[in-house]
């Protein structure tokens, strides 16, 4: 039996609108929303006054009109500074400059118009909003210069998490790294265990299980807001903090960075100097420590840019259209020298006599002479004769598996070891 053409039509709207309403709870909005209330020069309220935010850095308005009750609202802005004009007829245009929006803000702006043109205008400057009277999250946001400018181990502007008030490391002293995805999640907020926060890119969850997925690009990041308390009914995913990325979205001025670490020196192991200064070793010489010391590398590298897209005779995006493009390598050598101890030729044999003429203690007892002893629960072992296994009783996938151990040297082997990043090879690229 088909359904008629009308209600088949009502259930896939039903269906797209119940996709569309989940995946938006999926998220919280990390852009800004701008309110407020206009009111005339007797405090009563103004309805109709079209108000318009205009991003200074791209140049790109949103206007709103205020209802019955003189109120406005603009959601959606995008962090960064707004010139906000408010205009009716009768009323002197009022205009505040320099309003700062940051993620997931939601800042009140009140207006009280003056009678008059609308020719003519009344600028304010913009003030510091000292409460945040709209919501009651408590967090720290870091601005753009702060994640781009402070030192942050590994270029991970993640790790500035922990100058907000209430967290705490849980990673203990790790140098870390760009790539690293819990930076922002091995963090211990208010007493609530590590592993217990969240990380949101553009209002979107980037999470990997308990840790991040991505972290961002330093240079990239516009700026993050870390809320440790949050009351808010969109927040409900982590029993800690809750970190809301926005990456810088391009404006009308060509941008560009770039940047290079590079590093070779790092303290030498405590064994691996003594092999290199221990005479019985062999000759103290370059070649010698060069042998021994592979040395250590972290090297990170990078650039981004963004600015309008303009296609010459063909499209001119100013104002409208911007792109922004990130990349970022990373390449670590860690010194992995060491000195380490490995079977002699006689002990391959399961020969192991020469371990008696040490200590008795190094005295090997057949597992298959095991017996009661005369006290009540202990047992008794015959030793094997001159600490010698039988070669009929070496096991012989033991036998195959010591083919691939190094044989004993008297010089240290040298082991290496190249960084595996987060996407698994040696060189990691981040492109947004």
């Amino acid at each position: 039996m088909s359904l008629p053409t009308e209600i088949r039509m009502k259930l896939l709207y039903l269906l797209v609108s119940l996709l569309l309403i989940g995946n938006s709870a999926l998220g919280q909005e990390s852009r800004a929303t701008l309110l407020g209330r206009v009111v005339d020069p007797s405090g009563a309220v103004v309805l109709g006054a079209k108000v318009r935010a205009t991003n200074l850095a791209a140049n790109t308005s949103v206007s709103s009109v205020t209802n019955e009750q003189g109120n406005y609202e603009i959601p959606y802005l995008l962090p960064g500074f707004y010139r906000v004009e408010v205009e009716l007829s009768g009323f002197k245009k009022a205009i505040r400059e320099g309003v700062e929006l940051h993620v997931a803000d939601r800042q009140a702006v009140d207006f009280k118009l003056d009678l008059g043109e609308v020719a003519e205008s009344v600028t304010v400057g913009a003030e510091a909003q000292l409460l945040d009277t709209s919501t009651a999250s408590v967090g720290t946001i870091m601005q753009s210069r702060q994640a781009s400018e402070l030192p942050v181990v590994g270029g991970n502007a993640f790790y500035l998490a922990r100058l907000t008030p209430g967290v705490l490391s849980s990673g203990g002293r790790s140098a870390g790294n760009a790539m690293d995805t819990g930076a922002g999640t091995d963090i211990i907020v208010n007493g609530v265990k590590s592993g217990s926060s969240e990380i949101m890119m553009d209002g979107v969850p980037n999470m990997a299980e308990r840790d991040g997925a991505l972290p961002p690009i330093q240079d990239l990041v516009q700026e993050f807001k870390m809320q440790t308390v949050t009351f808010d009914a969109s927040i409900g995913h982590a029993a800690g903090a809750v970190t809301n990325v926005s990456l810088k979205s391009g404006g009308n001025k060509l941008h560009a960075t770039a940047y290079g670490f590079y590093s070779r020196w790092r303290a030498v192991p405590w064994f691996t100097n003594k092999f290199i200064y221990d005479p019985t070793t062999g000759p103290i010489n370059d070649e010698k420590k060069s042998r021994a010391l592979e040395g250590w590398r972290h090297e990170r590298w990078g650039a981004t840019a963004s600015g309008p897209l303009v296609l010459p005779k063909l499209y001119n995006g100013r104002s409208r259209t911007f792109w922004v493009f990130g990349y970022e390598g990373l390449y670590i050598l860690r010194n992995l020298n060491g000195t380490y101890n490995v079977p002699t030729d006689t002990q391959r044999r399961g020969d192991f006599s020469e371990l008696l003429k040490i200590n008795s203690r190094y005295q090997i007892y057949d597992p298959m002479t095991i017996r009661p002893a005369a006290a009540a629960g202990h047992f008794d072992r015959s030793p094997l004769p001159g600490n010698v296994i039988p070669a009929a009783r070496l096991d012989p996938m033991a036998l195959k598996l010591l083919e691939y151990c190094r044989r004993r040297t008297r010089r240290a082997p040298s082991i290496s070891g190249r960084t595996i990043s987060a996407r698994g090879t040696s060189t990691a690229t981040t492109v947004t």
